[in-house]
Order: structure tokens, then C-alpha cells, then sequence
């Protein structure tokens, strides 16, 4: 899921993807699972999509293969190899989380698609890069095509020791600049995104991203399928 998180929806989180809308609600907000109030549904049942069943109980690789090429996202957890729970929205980009989902996910590893758009493959988007920080998670992974973008901070990462505020306004400036040296118009970075092509949007993600490797080591990789 890529995208800024918040609570408010169907009682949980919804991760939303930087990629242009197909379908679906967009919204961009972040929080935290701790400030988090009031109550929440512990149980969702997945939907009986074709993608889930054919999914459902396979390990990491196999889960990805069938998630790959979708144009709605889907994602999957696995704690010690295992699977543990599939969730899709039936959104073109957004899955959403109930509070148990998200705690479940601490030293667990969460993989998703991002829907391929005019032939670009979508990288992470602030909203995941928000979520990993807050659940814990020890890997997150993106599909897209025949990309499978992977973020695996080490234990001792400056990642995990840097604040929201401080990871929300490094993304925001590294974004409008790389926007901007695009040629994308706006007023806001979200603005910004609205405008964008997709190579645009994709290629200002990878930059940001390759900087917080750098300066965080979040453990940014690319791998080819």
C-alpha cells in the first residue's frame, strides 16, 4: 500500500499509493498506532476474491506471483514464513488494516502490489514508509510488474530512532524537488501528485527513497524478476 496512513477508515488504517487513482477514495494523512482511540473491529474477513483463494496459504514468493500483475492491491503478512493473514479492498490503491492486523505485523514481513500504471512500476510511497516505521515490521515489500521493491532496515537503523515529524519532512522536501526538476506544477507536494505523470510520480519515489537509504539505511532495494 503505498501512501500516508490514517484512522478513520472502516476503523482501521488504509494504506493509499502514490499512483494516480483508477478507482477508489484518495486521502493522505498519517498517524500512529499509538495515538490511536476508541474502538476498532479485531476481525475482518478477507473477500473471497479469485486473487485471495488463489493466493491463500502459499509462501512469500508463490503469494507474489499471483499478486504480481493486478490492477487492485493486495497484500499478505507472514511472520517466520508463514502466512498469516491476505487483505484486498477491492481498491485500485488502497488496502485497509484493523488494529490487530497492525500489531501483527511487528518483526513480521508485509508484501503488497502496486498496480502498474501506463507500463511504470510504482515504488514505495510515503504512506508505507510511514506504516513500516509505526508497526515495526522487519520487512516490507512491493510488487509491481516485474519489479519487487524491498525496504529491510537493520535493528540498529536510524530509520527506527527517527521521528514522524522529522521522516514526514524529509519525504515532503525531497519530493517537491525532485516534482519541480520534472517539471510537475502545484502548489503541494499532494498537488503535485495529482499532476504528475506516472514516470514523473515514480521516478521523484525512487529518488527519495535511494536518499533515505543513504541517510537512514531503510535497506532500499530493487529486484528484477
Amino acid at each position: 500500500m503505498s501512501r500516508g496512513y490514517t484512522t478513520g477508515v472502516r476503523g482501521g488504517f488504509q494504506a493509499r499509493s502514490e499512483a494516480p487513482r483508477l478507482k477508489g477514495i484518495d486521502f493522505m494523512a498519517s498517524g500512529r498506532i499509538t495515538k490511536m482511540k476508541g474502538n476498532f473491529p479485531l476481525e475482518r474477513d478477507a473477500r473471497p476474491s479469485k486473487v485471495l483463494v488463489e493466493a491463500k496459504d502459499k509462501d512469500l514468493v508463490g503469494t507474489e506471483k499471483v499478486f504480481g500483475n493486478q490492477d487492485i492491491e493486495h497484500a499478505a503478512v507472514f511472520v517466520k514464513g508463514k502466512q498469516v493473514f491476505l487483505r484486498t479492498d477491492e481498491s485500485s490503491n488502497s488496502v485497509t488494516f484493523t488494529l490487530k492486523e497492525l500489531k501483527a505485523m511487528k518483526d513480521a514481513v508485509f508484501t503488497h502490489n502496486h498496480p502498474v500504471v501506463e507500463g511504470v512500476s510504482f515504488p514505495f510511497s510515503r504512506a508505507d514508509i510511514l506504516m513500516m516505521r509505526d508497526v515495526r515490521a522487519q520487512g516490507f515489500r512491493a510488487v509491481a510488474g516485474g519489479t519487487t521493491f524491498v525496504m529491510e532496515p537493520p535493528k540498529d537503523s536510524k530509520f527506527w530512532k527517527t521521528n514522524f515529524s522529522k521522516l514526514e519532512g524529509m519525504m515532503q522536501q525531497v519530493l517537491e524537488v525532485q516534482l519541480k526538476s520534472r517539471g510537475v506544477p502545484g502548489n503541494s507536494v499532494d498537488e503535485m501528485f495529482a499532476r504528475a505523470k506516472p514516470k514523473d510520480a515514480a521516478f521523484a519515489l525512487d529518488a527519495m527513497l535511494t536518499l533515505m537509504d543513504k541517510q537512514l539505511n531503510i535497506g532500499y532495494k530493487k529486484l528484477k524478476s
